[in-house]
């Protein structure tokens, strides 16, 4: 079948780009200090959404709590996350950056441009629009099901 053929193309590409863009990241995030992807990309949630509890950054990042859990313990031992009790309910904790978290994400989205700049070179906006508007497409259809 033709379909399934095409679907295997675009799922062994999906996750070679996802590949290379891990792999990108640690390249870049390890001279920082940082020595996984998934620990730059909780430091970069936070960074993008401060005041998050666990259970939104692991919500936008679509991994398991308990991950998210040892990644914020880890960037507290490095002195770039703060815990703050909510007022309202004791056992949830909001995260946010210190001065060397936040100037660390400032670093990400430096890295961040730098990978946009090279995967998606010669694209129009809309062909990047278009494929935005696709992967939303399929992640729906996942999420529905």
């Amino acid at each position: 079948m033709e379909n399934r053929k095409i679907r295997d193309e675009l799922e062994s590409l999906v996750s070679f780009i996802r590949q290379k863009h891990k792999e990108f990241m640690v390249s870049r995030l390890q001279p920082l200090g940082i020595k996984t992807s998934s620990r730059g990309a909780v430091l970069y949630a936070v960074f993008e959404n401060e005041g998050l509890v666990q259970e939104d950054i692991s919500s936008r990042l679509s991994m398991d709590k308990a991950f998210v859990t040892r990644e914020l313990n880890a960037l507290g031992d490095m002195g770039l996350i703060k815990r703050l009790k909510d007022p309202q309910d004791h056992r949830r904790n909001h995260i946010f950056l210190t001065d060397d978290g936040r100037e660390l994400g400032e670093s990400i989205v430096k890295i961040e441009e730098e990978w946009v700049k090279m995967a998606y070179a010669g694209f129009s906006a809309k062909e990047f629009s278009a494929m935005k508007n696709f992967s939303e497409r399929i992640s729906s259809n996942i999420r529905n099901n």
